[in-house]
């Protein structure tokens, strides 16, 4: 199931690119949190990309924090602690693959937007909102 939502969360972050690609003139002091704020068809059109995460019993979310990108993938139920093992392994073994899509996705981001700094986080949660697993990409600058 791990690597099911490692794909789906690539097509999401490249469905970002673009909407990002529109946000950035004239807002150079404006957080990413704050550009979407301002401009809710931006807001809209990251969200999309969220339709595409359809993995049966994970609820997707996005938000974001100042120049981080949050995007938590919620179980519908909690997991055993030796499931829990399982799972992180698995999302550790596969999330090389997102890598490279990540830092693409914040450097068309950071370009379009003039932003220094922008992050990708990543986060996986049970049913009770326990995380399970996190990654986040982009460096700190």
């Amino acid at each position: 199931m791990g690597k099911n939502i490692l794909r789906a969360l690539c097509l999401t972050v490249v469905l970002m690119i673009g909407a990002l690609a529109f946000a950035g003139c004239g807002q150079k002091t404006l957080t990413l949190e704050e550009m979407v704020a301002q401009n809710p068809d931006m807001g809209k059109e990251i969200s999309k990309g969220l339709g595409d995460i359809s993995v049966k019993g994970v609820s997707p979310k996005l938000s974001y924090k100042k120049n981080t990108i949050i995007i938590s993938l919620m179980y519908d139920k909690t997991f055993k602690e030796k499931d829990v093992k399982i799972m992180t392994k698995a999302f550790e073994k596969n999330d090389d693959a997102f890598d490279d899509v990540c830092t693409k996705a914040i450097a068309n981001i950071k370009k379009s937007t003039d932003l220094q700094t922008v992050k990708i986080k990543i986060q996986v949660l049970d049913g009770e909102g326990t995380e399970l697993w996190k990654k986040t990409y982009g460096k700190s600058d």
